[in-house]
């Protein structure tokens, strides 16, 4: 089990050290499940009085919450919740992984793999593929013929790639995620409603991160593209022809139409739609249930059915609660001007 000091930690995280250097830290835990031993992390005035009075050998903090936790041992850092990751992976002891072929998987003869490999339990690895070193195939999962699979990229249990789809170096695709199947296009011929076969690819650039049960479409022609460093969360549904550029934050139910395109470091919170051959610009961050349509600018905080500027959606949001109240009032004035029209056309 990872130990460390606190004066180690403020070092690796470089951290501003409250606190004396020598303490010993065993593990981290969440401030509400915190015991003897561990560090933890406060965000918010709160919280760090809680952490302050509870049994936590030290906290991860900001400055601004430094006086709140009561003289307790602190790392204090501009970014609590950054450094709080970096603290995680210091503590992270994930099982190792041996390179090898399992017994039971099934590799073909023209398959290239790298240096230290390792393949799972009954996965497939088809032809004319290639896999760069230290690549992961998990248990049960699925690489198609003649997909790239780049260095240090982790595929997870029943993972399906299919053919001819490039994943860049230190990829991660969780269990159950499929990259590269067919679009959703259809055509109605009368009452026959005839499939676009799908002859793209699909190509995720170094560091993209796919949650679990993800689906990726291929494009009808040409590449579906995410950008490098995107993370997109579980549950997500990215169709063909789409293009997300570098950096972009895809949470969880949200999904994206065919032939949309996301700039650089847009964010979508849960639940969020893009549609079809709309753009979203750089930067832009989406609230959740937002849909994007047509352009949609970026730099800004978007939200609504379709998404416009969140602070004009908030006021929509008020008045509409008012509503109720709004139409009794109307009623109301109604009821009065008939009256006064009443008694003008009596004595006119």
């Amino acid at each position: 089990m990872a130990q460390y000091t606190l004066g180690e930690l403020a070092q690796r995280l470089d951290a501003r050290l409250h606190g004396p250097a020598e303490l010993p830290i065993r593990a981290v835990a969440g401030w509400d499940e915190a015991y003897a031993g561990v560090i933890t992390l406060a965000t918010t005035e709160r919280i760090a009085r809680e952490v302050g009075a509870g049994p936590a050998a030290a906290v991860l903090t900001s400055a601004e919450l430094l006086p709140f936790v009561d003289g307790k041992p602190a790392l204090v850092t501009a970014r609590p919740r950054l450094a709080f990751a970096r603290l995680l992976t210091l503590f992270s002891e994930r099982p190792g992984v041996r390179p090898g072929v399992h017994p039971t998987a099934v590799v073909a003869p023209d398959a290239h793999l790298g240096r230290d490999v390792s393949i799972g339990p009954y996965a497939v690895v088809d032809d004319g593929a290639r896999l760069g070193d230290r690549v992961v195939i998990g248990a049960g999962a699925y690489v198609g013929a003649g997909v790239h699979v780049g260095d240090e990229t982790r595929i997870g249990p029943h993972a399906v790639v299919y053919d001819g789809v490039v994943l860049g170096r230190r990829v991660i695709l969780q269990a159950g995620a499929v990259v590269g199947s067919d679009g959703f296009g259809y055509e109605r011929a009368g009452e026959e409603i005839v499939h676009l076969p799908h002859i793209g690819t699909v190509v995720l650039e170094d560091e993209v991160e796919i949650g679990a049960n993800t689906t990726i479409d291929r494009s009808t022609c040409g590449t579906t593209r995410l950008g490098r460093r995107t993370k997109i969360d579980n549950l997500v549904q990215i169709g063909h022809n789409v293009t997300v550029g570098a950096g972009c934050l895809i949470a969880g139910q949200s999904g994206v139409a065919g032939s949309a395109r996301l700039e650089d470091n847009v964010t979508l919170a849960g639940q969020t739609g893009v549609a079809d051959h709309a753009l979203v610009g750089q930067g832009a961050v989406i609230a959740a249930r937002g849909l994007a349509v047509g352009n949609t600018p970026g730099g800004r905080m978007l939200s609504g059915f379709p998404a416009h500027d969140h602070a004009r959606e908030l006021q929509v949001l008020a008045a509409a609660r008012k509503l109720p109240e709004l139409v009794r009032e109307i009623r109301t004035l109604r009821a009065r001007v008939a009256e006064l029209e009443a008694k003008l056309a009596s004595n006119p």
